[in-house]
């Protein structure tokens, strides 16, 4: 009978399947405890959910509702509307729910108050909403009617009056009075409408007395027919303009009235969910949840015991196992050392019928074969000639590899950077549209200012300061919102040189101040491109006056355009040389960040701006320094 052996495969099966069947039967003991927690659990969600995941959704939507009606108050978004709207069909859904789950008297006693309570807090905050759509109407038409009052002065009253008239000046100074207080008016009532502080509702109203006593001032000047008929109009419009504004300062009382209700109707209800409707909730969770406590312990204490078992019992089988492998493989390495150590007499002893049998047989045999044969030296050449370049070609892979993954880094630098840069870009147009408002007002009063103190040296010298940094802050919103919400290309065919010669053009004036010279260096044979010549004007013109900037007088700026042909297809090439100072080298890296800025007074946002559109036509643009001195901004 032929003996029974068992080969190494065999051996590991067997041991892994004593590992198994072991894992088995504790994890259906572990599942077992696992199954009575887990119907303890529904037991206890079971009781829970009815009433106290149903109230806290409830108190969720009232405050959620709650929030939205005040801040659609504050600035009348629509989003705030929707927002109350989704809201309250949530509270709606999850009060439905409650109602039908109620078992006990006192629960639905409860649900009857909530739905009482809420139905105050929904009228409630339906008419505030409505309150505040009224004003912003009224504030929007009295606007509108100021904007006619200074219209008719501007374009009718004062183009009107007779110069050489006796009474002409007094005429003229009583319509710019009007103008001044009309203007001032306005932005209060601006003001007003952004913070309803009581003080300015009294300036409304001192500017309004001035306004009439200009009005009445003007009239009794006697003008002429023409300027009698316009200021008629304007006493109307003025009028119907006052009526607005105390309806608005009316409504506006009204509705601080209302939402002192609707906070009081809110916290009413958040306190009946929170303080009595969840803690009649959890007082019925005791039974359910002493009994979930329970099971849990026990599959606690079952799995205590059975990962300890599971954990030696895998140990010893992987120990018996380990044993079976590492003997036969300690025979053979001693055998591998002895024949490379030249003991060519060396034979492994051959146990068994497993696979390490046959091996050991077959290194002896190999051995044999080895005392028998010598190998040659054209044998041993040819394979240290393979070895070779085996291991060149492994070198060049690896090479490939690190290539590789210092790309893949590079795309995920550029790729990190481009995000922070578009939330950078909405962040900066948010703000810049936030603080545009304000500097309309600002504006809105020098205006003010200029026609009351026009004549004042004094006055005249602060405003005109005034005046140009609220146009260099206009200047620098504008740039703030063109770098965060770029405009979107319109791309048609056609040559850059044509948005390079609008640049030219608009640097002209610059480099004649600044005594600089632009030598202007285009190719006549440049190809067709798709491209937004407008905003490709904007690049070079940036690229231009920063040389021009950066130059001393008497010097020469240049740029060069040429066509080149790379493997990647035909390429145009622009580039623009200053005679400054050349940049730092730290600064070469951040040149073309946002905010970043070597010049006193700059936004630090041209150059950014100039990458983004270079990149959005699919080019790059980068920076450095000539040897002769002077910066180079290359577009390619």
């Amino acid at each position: 009978m032929k003996p029974l052996h068992f080969y190494i495969t065999s051996k590991v099966a067997v041991g892994l399947g004593i590992i198994l069947l072991l894992g088995m039967l504790s994890m259906l003991f572990i599942y077992r405890g696992l199954s009575t927690v887990d119907k303890a659990v529904d037991k206890l969600a079971e009781v829970e959910e009815p009433t106290s995941l149903a109230a806290y959704e409830m108190e969720i939507n009232v405050n959620g509702m709650g929030l939205a009606v005040l801040k659609y108050l504050d600035d009348a978004d629509p989003l705030y509307r929707a927002w109350a709207a989704d809201d309250k069909a949530d509270f709606s859904r999850f009060h439905d729910e409650y109602t039908s789950l109620t078992n006990t008297p006192q629960e639905r006693r409860l649900g009857a108050e909530v739905t009482t309570l809420f139905a105050r807090f929904d009228r409630l905050s339906r008419q505030l909403m409505e309150k505040k759509d009224t004003q912003t109407a009224w504030f929007l038409r009295t606007t509108e009617n100021l904007e006619a009052v200074d219209r008719i002065i501007d374009t009718r009253i004062q183009p009107a009056i007779d110069r050489g008239a006796p009474k002409a000046l007094a005429i003229v100074e009583a319509s710019m009075d009007m103008e001044a207080s009309i203007a001032e008016l306005g932005l209060w009532a601006t003001v007003y409408q952004n913070t309803s502080l009581t003080q300015y509702r009294r300036l409304i109203f001192a500017k309004q007395r001035e306004f009439r006593r200009a009005l009445a001032r003007l009239q009794g000047l006697e003008p002429s027919a023409r300027i009698r008929v316009f200021s008629q109009t304007v006493d109307k419009i003025a009028d119907r303009t006052i009526a607005l504004v105390r309806h608005i300062i009316t409504l506006e009382d009204n509705l601080d009235e209302s939402t002192e209700r609707f906070v009081d109707l809110r916290f009413k209800l958040d306190n009946l969910l929170d303080d009595q409707i969840q803690i009649l909730a959890l007082a019925d969770l005791t039974v359910p949840r002493k009994e979930a406590d329970a099971a849990t312990n026990a599959a606690l204490r079952s799995t205590n015991y059975l990962i300890p078992a599971y954990i030696l019992a895998t140990i010893i089988v992987a120990a018996l196992l380990i044993q079976l492998i590492h003997q036969p493989l300690r025979r053979l390495m001693r055998g591998t050392n002895a024949i490379g150590g030249g003991h060519l007499d060396y034979r492994i002893e051959e146990r068994g019928g497993d696979e390490f049998a046959d091996l050991a047989r077959d290194f002896n045999r190999m051995v044999d074969q080895l005392q028998a044969t010598t190998v040659s030296k054209r044998l041993l050449e040819t394979s240290e000639a393979n070895l070779h370049s085996t291991v060149a070609e492994l070198r060049h892979e690896i090479g490939e590899r690190e290539r590789a993954e210092q790309e893949r880094a590079r795309l995920q630098i550029k790729l990190r950077r481009s995000e922070t840069l578009s939330a950078m870009g909405a962040l900066v147009a948010g703000v810049a549209h936030e603080v545009r408002n304000p500097l309309f007002g600002i504006s809105a009063t020098l205006d003010a200012m200029h026609a009351r103190f026009k004549d004042r040296e004094d006055v005249r010298r602060y405003t005109d300061v005034l005046r140009v940094e609220v146009t260099r802050l206009s200047r620098l919103m504008n740039e703030l919102l063109d770098y965060g919400r770029p405009p979107a290309l319109d791309l048609t065919r056609g040559s850059i040189e044509h948005s390079i010669t609008l640049a030219l053009q608009a640097c002209a004036p610059l480099a004649l101040r600044s005594g600089i010279e632009i030598v202007n260096c285009i190719d006549t044979d440049l190809p067709e491109l798709r491209l937004d010549k407008a905003r490709l004007s904007q690049v070079f013109q940036n690229l231009l006056q920063n040389a021009v900037q950066h130059s001393p007088p008497g010097s020469a700026v240049s740029i060069e355009v040429t066509a080149e042909a790379g493997t990647e297809g035909a390429w145009i090439r622009c580039v623009v040389y200053d005679s400054g100072a050349g940049l730092a080298e730290d600064d070469i890296a951040r040149l073309f960040e946002p905010f970043f800025t070597r010049r006193r007074g700059g936004t630090g946002l041209g150059l950014a701006i100039v990458r983004r559109i270079v990149e959005e036509h699919g080019g790059v643009i980068s920076a450095a320094n000539r040897p002769e001195g002077g910066a180079v901004m290359a577009v390619r």
